[in-house]
């Protein structure tokens, strides 16, 4: 099958999917990662096989690399698993990654900042205006 034959199978509700997913998150949501969107495939947060939705709240960016480290059972300790931030936290709706228990035994969930630098900005004018504050009174 060709590149445009596949591409000419693809529906365009999945086109919008993908185009929204890539504005939004930007690249691969694996803690420590660069790949660009544009490197990445769509994974199902919830597995499609278990009837995880294909929708946009149910979908995450990542790369072919670490895609090979996500576990079919997201509650085996041996493999990455994905979930979502939860509503009301300060990164609600971002993808949380929790390591194998060879990295973490605790698994806590981590979320990857470095395609969003104004996080990582806005954590930082935080303290410095903390440290401002102090230094003036």
């Amino acid at each position: 099958m060709t590149a445009r034959a596949w591409v000419a199978e693809i529906a365009p509700s999945d086109w919008a999917v993908a185009v929204a997913k890539a504005a939004i998150e930007r690249g691969c949501t694996r803690p420590g990662r660069t790949a660009a969107a544009t490197m990445c495939a769509m994974h199902h947060i919830v597995p499609w096989a278990t009837g995880g939705p294909t929708d946009i709240d149910n979908l995450t960016l990542v790369c072919d690399s670490c895609h090979a480290h996500i576990t079919a059972d997201p509650d085996d300790p041996h493999g990455w698993a994905t979930d979502t931030t939860p509503p009301g936290s300060a990164l609600a709706g971002r993808t949380r990654w929790r390591p194998p228990i060879g990295i973490d035994p605790a698994r806590r969930p981590q979320v990857n900042h470095l395609h969003h630098p104004e996080h990582i900005l806005a954590e930082s004018m935080k303290r410095y205006r903390a440290k401002l504050t102090h230094l003036r009174n």
